[in-house]
């Protein structure tokens, strides 16, 4: 889906998913060394659970024995047409992709490269916290590298460092790698798979938890009062390290149905944003914190002998933040300044149904239809909604979001496929004005091309 993607960007910035778990490397000197300390120390506490199978595994690693390289990847070119309610329209492009030559050390052992990317060029809206943003052009990069252990027939345990740099364009004589919410993360994580095999041998079900670190820099966002000043308060404010701790479960097919929960608690401490009071006066004793509670589920379930499949994924966000907002209304006066605590605290959900057709033309290759219908809800339980001359309301703001997202795909070979997509979306908010950020916009996409697996 083209465009969904890009709905909660700024949160979920477009990361690879290792174990359906979002991870990321700290940014820091002698990087090889740090991770070669985190490898040590999760091995050196869980050694003692599995230490008959891990000698073993350990000393097959060290037998001579060929290595095996299995490469895995795929690739999307898109070519198309964007349009806006506030521009015109857009021909351009979609290029994404991802490679692996995960390398097999034994048979519980492997070591896994990944690189994933994309390069869009159409008209889209990327929300910030503050609100969205127009775009034309946008590209996003994750690397990561990751050990992987088969612990036991139950258990696996991977341990992974991930960068992550994404860049957009507003203008077009704008430079790459000069955007003012151009990112970079680099973390670390372990994670923990635990498999129950059912009686049913059809099914089992998959356990999931894992920890992760990372840091987010902004390198060209920088504080109002930091320019104004050389002896600022704080100069990075949008800059934080991230604390995450997830969960899951996943049911495969044991009832013919396919489905997975799995929540995650997010702890966001900005490294320079200073809180600020109700006199507008900065408190540099105390800095901004967030706290993310997130779940995200799906469901599959096969239908009319594998043609027909309907399938939804949903999630509900609870976002809190000690940091309020001061607004001068751009005035001299004090009288008409307004004052909101915890104004980037909400509460949000979506949900987005869809059915597939399959038809059959070939041996291993299926014609494939598939429709779906996307809404989003936001609700602020402190950000009041402004009318569009900038006055305030009595009213918290609202925010929803509505989708109708379709695709068709041909198989040109068993890999190789044409695929077409139109997509629709529509934001509206009770919040007017528009002068910084965007809350009410329509976005239309329809693309064409190949994507390849291999």
């Amino acid at each position: 889906m083209a465009v969904i993607k890009h709905l909660r960007r700024e949160e979920k910035c477009g990361s690879i998913t290792l174990f359906q778990m979002e991870v990321y490397m700290t940014k820091t000197k002698g990087i090889a060394r740090y991770l070669t300390a985190v490898v040590l120390y999760t091995f050196a506490m869980i050694a003692p659970v599995f230490a008959a199978e891990t000698k073993a595994d350990v000393a097959k690693l060290f037998k001579a024995q060929p290595l095996k390289i299995i490469p895995i990847g795929d690739l999307k070119i898109l070519g198309g047409w964007s349009d806006t309610d506030r521009g015109s329209p857009l021909w351009g492009f979609d290029i994404a992709g991802s490679f692996s030559p995960a390398l097999r050390l034994s048979e519980k052992q492997h070591i896994i490269p990944l690189y994933s990317g994309e390069f869009k060029r159409m008209r889209q809206y990327i929300t910030q916290e503050e609100g969205g943003r127009l775009y034309n052009t946008s590209q996003i990069h994750n690397a990561s590298l990751a050990w992987r252990s088969q612990m036991t027939d139950e258990v696996a345990l991977r341990m992974t460092g991930i960068g992550t740099w994404s860049f957009t364009k507003e203008t077009k004589d704008e430079e790459w790698g000069k955007g003012l919410y151009d990112y970079e993360d680099y973390g670390a994580a372990v994670d923990l798979r635990y498999t129950d095999f059912f009686i049913n041998e059809k099914g089992k079900f998959n356990y999931l938890a894992g920890f992760e670190f990372f840091h987010r820099r902004y390198p060209h966002y920088q504080s109002l009062i930091s320019l104004a000043a050389q002896t600022a308060p704080e100069t990075h404010e949008k800059d934080f390290d991230g604390y995450k701790l997830s969960a899951g479960v996943e049911e495969m097919k044991a009832w013919g149905i396919n489905w997975s929960v799995k929540p995650y608690v997010l702890l966001k401490h900005y490294i320079d944003k200073k809180l600020i009071g109700d006199n507008g006066v900065l408190d540099i004793s105390k800095k901004r914190k967030d706290l993310v509670f997130e779940c995200d589920a799906t469901a599959i379930k096969p239908l009319v002998e594998n043609r027909w499949e309907i399938g939804v994924d949903a999630y509900l966000n609870y976002t809190e933040s000690n940091l309020g907002y001061y607004d001068s209304m751009s005035t001299t006066t004090i009288a008409d300044d307004v004052y909101t605590p915890k104004y980037y605290t909400y509460t949000a959900g979506q949900i987005y149904p869809y059915l597939t057709y399959y038809h059959p033309i070939g041996k291993d290759k299926n014609f494939v239809l598939r429709g779906g219908y996307s809404y989003m809800e936001r609700k602020y339980t402190h950000r009041l909604a402004q009318e569009s001359n900038r006055n305030y309301t009595n009213s918290k703001q609202k925010d929803r979001e509505y989708g109708c997202h379709f695709m068709a795909s041909y198989p040109i070979k068993k890999s190789l496929s044409w695929i077409t997509t139109f997509d629709y979306v529509r934001d509206s908010s009770n919040q007017k004005f528009e002068q910084y950020y965007y809350y009410n916009y329509d976005v239309y996409e329809a693309m064409t091309g190949i994507t390849w697996e291999f």
